[in-house]
């Protein structure tokens, strides 16, 4: 839709509706500059989700290893240690897990470009904090 057929399309709603559209549009490009900021995504998360989390990891991991883009291996025991611990703390208390993706649209063009760093890799795959 180019803009002249919004112009005309605006042209017929009552002033307080532009106002609103107005409005809305203005809050919308604030939240656009806010985007490169995590996201972060509250959920409780069940024993077997977070068992996939694991398995995900894991598989990544290997994908690492296979492309040759080496993650030392006490990084990968740290990470599948502390999705363990994620576990078994959510199977004591259900406590409350907060998901962190953080991947924004600059470093995602970034990977592109440099065929993804392992630090690249990193900053771009999910981050689990108790």
């Amino acid at each position: 839709m180019t803009s002249e057929e919004r112009a005309e399309l605006r042209s017929f709603l009552p002033k307080m509706e532009r106002r609103r559209l107005r409005e809305r549009f203005v809050t919308n490009h604030q939240h656009a500059r806010d985007n490169d900021r995590p996201y972060v995504l509250y959920k409780r998360l069940s024993k077997q989700e977070l068992c996939e989390l694991r398995e995900q990891v894991r598989q990544a991991n290997k994908q690492l290893v296979l492309s040759k883009m080496l993650k030392t291996p006490a990084q990968i025991e740290y990470e599948d240690q502390f999705l363990s611990k994620l576990a078994e703390m959510n199977d004591l208390n259900h406590q409350m897990v907060i998901v962190t993706i953080q991947e924004s649209a600059m470093e995602s063009m970034a990977a592109a470009d440099q065929k993804v760093t392992p630090a690249a890799q990193e900053s771009a795959s999910a981050r689990v904090s108790p």
